[in-house]
């Protein structure tokens, strides 16, 4: 077979695209004020660009024998940390990305099978672009959104005072003035929308002829002309809205310019490229066809049944446990007696349709709450005991009980489960124990460990084919082999993992 570099760029950025699907399908589309890890999709979206893009070092397709399998040794590597990292992390693999930042080692796979190793090097900014859109890599600088909005704040204080007498600012976002507050908050200056912007100009400057200094120069100028930019959209209508009260013209200027300032920065950015000294390469009408070279088909079709292995063992990414990376940032010791630790609690509790509830705190961490419900005797409860996440707890309920079996699952939300059948006191229970997210309010929420403690004697009948878990992630979930090799007591964890699912979870 003889192809030529535009038809394997071709084959390329159709390989990235699948191996891309099923995050772009989990990754919300619109960027949040409030949750800068949001950011995500842009880079995903730009990384088939960014791949394109770098055919401008014009790499010739060399696939030999070690390329070929050196792709293939890389992609399995690839599906096997994805399965095997996946299970260790739970929903934490896809609340940090770790899909994406796997994703250079997929991509460098497809070069080898489809350009060869020969020409990895040419694609190495696609290959270091693609880790930016998990939020591991960017972690240290979303943890300082709030550190950046207040200083943005105190930035638009200082200069409001100029303009305003009386103005008095309350740390960490509200400034006053006539009888008059406004709060220059998270969804004035998000973090993540400067990320986003950043990430949107680097594969725009990559596709520009100049030298880096000049590249990172403007890529640089855009995100402060975005930030001077907004800076003076939050002044004006701090002026406007302290200096004559509160009125709907500022409430409706709000509620687009921040959009409409993001697209225009872009606009001038590009309009000012040859200030800084860029240009895009012309396009040369030469009527020579690019020389085809011999290459092997099989590599390249070995490129895409392993994009297809991918997707496959990703389909359940579309049930997926969503919760922010910036969720873990709320994590605190749980105190009852504050009513959006309640209020989260209690959206727990409605989701079981639990028809009686007793609270008691013993300490600053934990909460236990018996709870009662209809598809569960009325004599004997249910025990639902909800605490910051604590492995502790688990070697706690072995070491003090007899445990007859335990088998792990992962479910079809992508969390860890764990079902231990015990005697305590004589008496049979099954436990079992997940992560549940714990919304704390409209803007915030965090993660919670609960477990649910059903006497064996009123487990319901479920039926074992309920799908509430994945057998595929589950079998590797329980490597090595679980401790309950007994089918009677398989046959109860199997049923109590329905069942706790379905009321936990459903």
């Amino acid at each position: 077979m003889r192809y030529n570099a535009r038809f394997a760029a071709l084959l390329l950025i159709a390989a990235t695209v699948l191996l891309l699907s099923t995050s772009l399908f989990i990754t919300q589309t619109a960027i949040s004020d409030t949750d800068p890890s949001t950011y995500v999709i842009v880079p995903i979206l730009m990384l088939p660009l960014l791949v394109l893009f770098s055919m401008k070092s014009k790499p010739v397709p060399n696939v030999d024998k070690r390329s070929a399998l050196v792709g293939i040794a890389a992609f399995a590597a690839f599906i096997a940390l994805t399965l095997v990292l996946r299970v260790y992390f739970t929903f934490f693999f896809i609340s940090f990305r770790a899909d994406m930042l796997l994703m250079p080692l997929a991509l460098a796979a497809s070069i080898c099978l489809l350009f060869g190793i020969s020409n990895i090097s040419k694609f190495r900014v696609a290959l270091v672009y693609s880790l930016l859109a998990s939020p591991m890599v960017l972690y240290p600088i979303l943890v300082q959104a709030g550190a950046f909005t207040q200083a943005n704040s105190a930035l638009v204080y200082s200069v409001i005072r100029l303009f305003i007498s009386g103005v008095s600012y309350t740390a960490p976002i509200t400034i006053s003035a006539n009888g008059y507050s406004i709060g220059i908050g998270q969804a004035c200056v998000s973090i993540g929308t400067f990320i986003a912007l950043a990430l949107f100009l680097v594969p725009v400057a990559y596709l520009y002829n100049g030298t880096v200094k000049r590249r990172a120069l403007w890529a640089a100028s855009g995100v402060a002309l975005l930030f001077v930019l907004n800076l003076a959209r939050m002044l004006g209508i701090s002026l406007v809205w302290l200096g004559y009260g509160p009125n709907t013209t500022a409430a409706l200027i709000h509620t687009f310019i921040g959009v409409l300032l993001f697209y225009i920065d872009i606009v001038v950015m590009i309009m000012i490229a040859g200030f800084f000294g860029l240009a895009i390469e012309k396009l040369s009408r030469s009527r020579r066809k690019p020389r085809a070279e011999h290459v092997s088909p099989w590599p390249a079709a070995a490129a895409f049944a392993f994009c297809a292995v991918y997707v496959l063992i990703t389909l359940n990414y579309s049930s997926a446990f969503l919760i922010s990376p910036m969720a873990f940032q709320n994590s605190q010791p749980f105190n009852y007696s504050n009513p959006l630790v309640s209020g989260g609690i209690q959206s727990l509790i409605n989701r079981g349709n639990f028809t009686s509830l007793a609270v008691a705190t013993p300490n600053g961490t934990s909460v236990f709450i018996t709870l009662t419900n209809a598809s569960i005797s009325s004599i004997e409860p249910v025990l639902l005991f909800v605490t910051v996440p604590n492995s502790n707890v688990v070697s706690g309920l072995q070491s003090h009980n007899i445990v007859l079996g335990e088998m792990r699952f992962f479910n079809a939300r992508g969390a860890a489960e764990t079902e231990f059948d015990l005697v305590s006191n004589s008496t049979e229970f099954l436990v079992y124990n997940t992560n549940l997210e714990l919304v704390l309010s409209n803007s915030s929420e965090t993660t919670a460990s609960a477990y649910l403690i059903v006497p064996a004697a009123d487990l319901p009948a479920e039926n074992l084919t309920c799908g509430s878990y994945d057998p595929v992630y589950s079998w590797l979930a329980n490597l090595p082999f679980s401790s309950s090799h007994n089918s009677t007591v398989e046959q109860k964890l199997l049923a109590a993992q329905c069942f706790s699912y379905k009321l936990l979870w459903a």
